[in-house]
C-alpha cells in the first residue's frame, strides 16, 4: 500500500476575503440641509459627503447634526454656531456602520453598531445601503416630527441628485450644496451654514421655492451673487445682503424664461 498522501488529504486553506476599500482617486461631494421644524433655538442639519464612481455612490457618511442658536447668536459671536453629531451612519474600515452620539452630553462614549461587513467588489452593497438608509431616516423623521418645507428641500435635493443624468448633464457644476428654502436669510445659509461645513471652499446653493415647487440653483461663494447662469452682465446686489433671502437671490441669478430649475414636479415625467 502506497503511504504517499493524496492532494485532496492536504489542510484545506481557508480562502483569505479581501476587504472593501474604496477606490483611489474618488472625487468626493457633500451637501447639506435642514431638517424641519426647528425645537426653539436648537435646529437639526443633514450632511452628506460621498464619492462616485461608474454612477454608483462607492463611499458615503451622513451625518444628523443638532445645530444650537439663531442669526441673531452667529452675529453676536462672529463665529460659526456650536453643533453636536447625533447620529452617523457611514462606510468605514469594510464596513457599513452607524454611530449614535449622545447630543446632551458630548462626553459619553458613541454607541457603534455594525450594520453590515463588506469585501471587495460590493460597489453595488454600498450603493443600495446609502438609497435604503435615506429612505428609512426620511420616512422616520417625517413620522416623528410632521411634513416641513425645510425636510422636502433637503431629501428632495438628496433623492434628486441620485439620478446621473441630474448630476452628470444638467447640474454637474453642483458642489458643496447649501440646500435652502427661498425663505432663508442668506446670511445664515451662505455665511454661518456655509463656513461652518465648507469652510473656505467653494460652494452653490440649491433653493426649494414651495409656492411654485421648483428648485433653483446657483454659485454661492461668501460675499458674492455668483454669475456663471445670469442672463445679462449686471453685477448689483452682489452682495447677500442681511435683509436679503435666499429666493431673492436666486431670483437675481435667475432671470431668463428657459433656465433649467425644474424639479419635483417634474420628476414623474422623466
Amino acid at each position: 500500500m502506497s503511504t504517499r498522501k493524496s492532494r485532496g488529504n492536504k489542510p484545506y486553506k481557508k480562502q483569505q476575503i479581501r476587504r472593501y476599500r474604496p477606490p483611489l482617486g474618488l472625487e468626493y461631494n457633500e451637501f447639506v440641509g435642514e431638517l424641519g421644524p426647528t425645537n426653539g433655538d436648537t435646529a437639526a442639519e443633514l450632511y452628506v459627503r460621498y464619492g462616485v464612481r461608474n454612477d454608483q455612490y462607492v463611499d458615503w457618511s451622513i451625518e444628523l447634526n443638532a445645530r444650537q442658536g439663531n442669526l441673531v447668536d452667529y452675529l453676536a459671536s462672529g463665529r460659526p454656531l456650536p453643533r453636536r453629531p447625533m447620529a452617523r451612519v457611514q462606510v468605514a474600515d469594510s464596513e457599513i456602520r452607524h454611530v449614535t452620539f449622545d447630543p446632551r452630553d458630548p462626553r459619553r462614549r458613541p454607541v457603534v453598531e455594525k450594520v453590515i461587513p463588506l469585501q471587495a467588489g460590493d460597489d453595488g452593497v454600498v450603493d443600495e445601503h446609502y438609497s435604503r438608509y435615506m429612505a428609512s431616516l426620511e420616512r422616520a423623521w417625517t413620522a416623528d416630527h410632521g411634513e416641513d418645507p425645510h425636510t422636502t428641500a433637503t431629501f428632495g435635493f438628496a433623492n434628486w441628485n441620485r439620478d446621473p443624468d441630474f448630476r452628470n448633464n444638467r447640474y454637474p457644476w453642483l458642489h458643496n450644496t447649501l440646500v435652502a428654502l427661498d425663505s432663508d436669510v442668506a446670511e445664515e445659509i451662505v455665511i454661518e451654514r456655509g463656513g461652518a461645513y465648507f469652510n473656505e471652499k467653494d460652494r452653490t446653493a440649491a433653493v426649494w421655492m414651495p409656492a411654485i415647487e421648483r428648485m433653483k440653483f446657483f454659485k454661492a461663494n461668501q460675499g458674492e451673487t455668483p454669475n456663471d447662469h445670469e442672463p445679462d452682465e449686471e453685477s448689483t446686489q452682489r452682495q447677500p445682503a442681511l435683509q436679503s433671502t435666499m429666493g431673492m437671490i436666486a431670483a437675481v441669478v435667475n432671470r431668463s424664461e428657459d433656465w433649467l430649475d425644474d424639479f419635483l414636479r417634474e420628476q414623474g415625467s422623466d
